[in-house]
């Protein structure tokens, strides 16, 4: 082998290298917000069950709390607390209570807010396009009244 050649493959693989290292970090890079959406997305799927669970035991207590949000906010979504994901009863929506369906529920419906008002961290937390204003990153759930 020359000394030539030798000296081509080391600006071949210094070529590569500068082509293929971006490649490498964005891929990373983008498997470490898939995984922080997909974290989210369970963390306020949890505390949509949480929540429509609490308002059903509620509701079979005081039926009040079916039209009462004040009551909502004091009774359930005060208390649930997912870390990083829920922290305010504000990323609630007003439950709805279906008391004509077989049988009778409440569905709840919680989003993640990054905008500053409830202290959660911003989604995608390295957003250089500045395309986190387009996520809207929600959960929903139903449960039977008791």
């Amino acid at each position: 082998m020359s000394r030539k050649s030798s000296g081509l493959s080391l600006i071949e693989t210094a070529a590569a290298a500068v082509v293929m290292i971006p490649v490498m970090i964005a891929c990373v890079m983008a498997v470490q917000e898939v995984s922080e959406a997909y974290q989210i997305k369970q963390g306020l799927a949890q505390g949509a069950r949480q929540a429509a669970r609490d308002l059903a035991v509620a509701y079979s207590q005081s039926n009040m709390v079916e039209n009462d949000r004040s009551l909502q906010d004091s009774m359930v979504y005060s208390k649930i607390k997912i870390p990083r994901i829920v922290t305010d009863k504000s990323q609630f929506d007003n439950a709805t209570f279906d008391t004509s369906a077989t049988p009778p529920t409440v569905t709840v419906n919680v989003h993640y807010k990054s905008d500053g008002t409830t202290g959660l961290p911003a989604f995608p937390s390295f957003d250089p396009l500045n395309l986190g204003a387009n996520f809207d990153l929600n959960a929903a759930a139903t449960y039977s009244l008791e």
